[in-house]
Protein backbone atom coordinates (compact mmCIF):
# COMPACT_ATOMS: atom_id res chain seq x y z
CA UNK A 1 0.00 0.00 0.00
CA UNK A 2 1.31 2.98 -0.71
CA UNK A 3 0.23 6.96 -1.83
CA UNK A 4 0.15 7.70 -5.64
CA UNK A 5 0.12 10.66 -7.50
CA UNK A 6 -0.20 8.63 -11.00
CA UNK A 7 -4.37 8.85 -10.49
CA UNK A 8 -6.24 10.32 -8.50
CA UNK A 9 -9.90 11.39 -7.99
CA UNK A 10 -9.67 14.26 -5.34
CA UNK A 11 -6.72 16.01 -4.39
CA UNK A 12 -3.81 15.30 -6.10
CA UNK A 13 -2.95 11.66 -4.73
CA UNK A 14 -4.98 7.96 -4.11
CA UNK A 15 -3.93 5.20 -2.27
CA UNK A 16 -2.53 2.59 -4.38
CA UNK A 17 -3.01 -0.60 -3.42
CA UNK A 18 -0.97 -4.18 -5.35
CA UNK A 19 -2.71 -6.86 -3.91
CA UNK A 20 -2.17 -10.96 -4.24
CA UNK A 21 -4.79 -13.21 -4.22
CA UNK A 22 -6.98 -13.00 -1.53
CA UNK A 23 -5.25 -10.32 -0.01
CA UNK A 24 -6.97 -7.87 2.17
CA UNK A 25 -6.53 -4.05 3.10
CA UNK A 26 -7.85 -3.36 6.37
CA UNK A 27 -8.48 -0.01 8.10
CA UNK A 28 -9.47 -0.04 12.04
CA UNK A 29 -11.44 3.02 13.30
CA UNK A 30 -15.31 4.48 14.19
CA UNK A 31 -17.12 4.00 10.44
CA UNK A 32 -19.60 6.75 11.47
CA UNK A 33 -22.89 4.50 10.31
CA UNK A 34 -26.23 5.98 11.59
CA UNK A 35 -28.94 3.65 11.73
CA UNK A 36 -32.39 4.81 9.62
CA UNK A 37 -34.83 6.56 11.89
CA UNK A 38 -36.89 4.23 13.17
CA UNK A 39 -39.68 6.85 13.43
CA UNK A 40 -39.96 7.47 9.62
CA UNK A 41 -39.28 11.11 10.13
CA UNK A 42 -35.74 11.29 8.35
CA UNK A 43 -35.89 9.38 5.25
CA UNK A 44 -32.33 9.06 4.84
CA UNK A 45 -29.86 6.34 4.62
CA UNK A 46 -26.16 6.34 5.63
CA UNK A 47 -23.93 5.88 2.81
CA UNK A 48 -20.45 4.32 1.85
CA UNK A 49 -18.92 6.26 -1.04
CA UNK A 50 -15.55 5.26 -2.76
CA UNK A 51 -14.02 6.00 -6.30
CA UNK A 52 -11.78 2.94 -7.55
CA UNK A 53 -9.21 3.06 -10.69
CA UNK A 54 -8.06 0.40 -12.84
CA UNK A 55 -5.51 -0.11 -15.07
CA UNK A 56 -5.95 -4.12 -15.76
CA UNK A 57 -9.64 -5.11 -16.04
CA UNK A 58 -10.33 -8.72 -14.52
CA UNK A 59 -13.26 -10.49 -14.52
CA UNK A 60 -13.49 -10.73 -10.34
CA UNK A 61 -14.33 -8.51 -8.18
CA UNK A 62 -13.08 -7.31 -4.70
CA UNK A 63 -15.02 -7.47 -1.83
CA UNK A 64 -16.31 -4.50 0.44
CA UNK A 65 -16.52 -5.46 4.48
CA UNK A 66 -18.32 -3.48 7.50
CA UNK A 67 -17.00 -5.27 10.91
CA UNK A 68 -17.72 -4.72 14.43
CA UNK A 69 -15.30 -5.56 16.59
CA UNK A 70 -13.74 -8.26 13.86
CA UNK A 71 -17.05 -10.05 13.17
CA UNK A 72 -18.87 -8.94 9.59
CA UNK A 73 -21.94 -7.47 9.73
CA UNK A 74 -22.03 -6.06 6.13
CA UNK A 75 -20.93 -6.48 2.73
CA UNK A 76 -20.95 -5.72 -1.07
CA UNK A 77 -19.08 -6.80 -4.45
CA UNK A 78 -17.57 -4.23 -6.29
CA UNK A 79 -16.78 -6.44 -10.07
CA UNK A 80 -13.22 -4.77 -11.02
CA UNK A 81 -13.89 -5.75 -15.02
CA UNK A 82 -13.29 -2.20 -16.30
CA UNK A 83 -10.23 0.13 -16.94
CA UNK A 84 -10.55 3.55 -15.76
CA UNK A 85 -12.42 5.42 -12.85
CA UNK A 86 -15.36 3.42 -11.31
CA UNK A 87 -17.71 4.87 -8.29
CA UNK A 88 -19.68 3.17 -5.37
CA UNK A 89 -22.11 4.79 -3.54
CA UNK A 90 -23.60 2.31 -1.44
CA UNK A 91 -26.36 2.63 0.96
CA UNK A 92 -25.95 0.39 4.36
CA UNK A 93 -29.50 -0.75 4.97
CA UNK A 94 -30.61 -1.11 1.67
CA UNK A 95 -27.59 -2.42 -1.06
CA UNK A 96 -25.63 -4.44 1.12
CA UNK A 97 -25.79 -8.05 2.42
CA UNK A 98 -25.71 -8.42 5.67
CA UNK A 99 -27.31 -5.97 8.49
CA UNK A 100 -24.91 -2.92 9.22
CA UNK A 101 -24.71 -1.62 13.50
CA UNK A 102 -24.42 1.60 14.74
CA UNK A 103 -20.60 0.75 16.24
CA UNK A 104 -19.14 -0.84 13.23
CA UNK A 105 -15.25 -0.21 13.64
CA UNK A 106 -13.65 -1.94 10.58
CA UNK A 107 -13.80 -1.88 6.70
CA UNK A 108 -12.05 -4.43 4.68
CA UNK A 109 -11.28 -4.75 1.54
CA UNK A 110 -10.79 -8.43 0.10
CA UNK A 111 -8.59 -9.11 -3.13
CA UNK A 112 -10.06 -11.28 -5.85
CA UNK A 113 -8.11 -14.58 -6.37
CA UNK A 114 -5.54 -13.25 -8.87
CA UNK A 115 -3.16 -10.34 -8.37
CA UNK A 116 -3.74 -7.02 -9.31
CA UNK A 117 -3.38 -3.13 -8.82
CA UNK A 118 -6.07 -1.03 -8.06
CA UNK A 119 -5.70 3.05 -7.16
CA UNK A 120 -8.79 4.16 -4.58
CA UNK A 121 -9.60 7.74 -3.86
CA UNK A 122 -12.44 9.67 -2.03
CA UNK A 123 -13.04 6.94 0.57
CA UNK A 124 -15.80 8.41 2.73
CA UNK A 125 -17.31 5.20 5.41
CA UNK A 126 -20.52 7.11 5.34
CA UNK A 127 -22.32 9.94 4.87
CA UNK A 128 -26.29 10.92 4.63
CA UNK A 129 -27.00 11.42 0.91
CA UNK A 130 -28.56 14.87 -0.39
CA UNK A 131 -31.89 13.01 -1.12
CA UNK A 132 -34.50 10.66 0.53
CA UNK A 133 -33.98 7.31 -0.14
CA UNK A 134 -36.82 7.49 -2.48
CA UNK A 135 -34.58 9.26 -5.40
CA UNK A 136 -31.65 7.39 -4.78
CA UNK A 137 -30.02 3.82 -6.18
CA UNK A 138 -26.70 2.12 -6.22
CA UNK A 139 -23.76 2.36 -8.28
CA UNK A 140 -22.00 -0.29 -6.94
CA UNK A 141 -21.33 -2.05 -10.35
CA UNK A 142 -20.37 -0.25 -13.53
CA UNK A 143 -22.71 1.30 -16.21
Amino acid sequence: LSVSDVHYKDGKHSLEWTFEPNGRLELRKDLKFEKKDPTGKDLYLSAFIVWIYNEQPQDAAIEFEFLKDGRKCASFPFGINFKGWRAAWVCYERDMQGTPEEGMNELRIVAPDAKGRLFIDHLITATMPALPITGWYSTNTPC
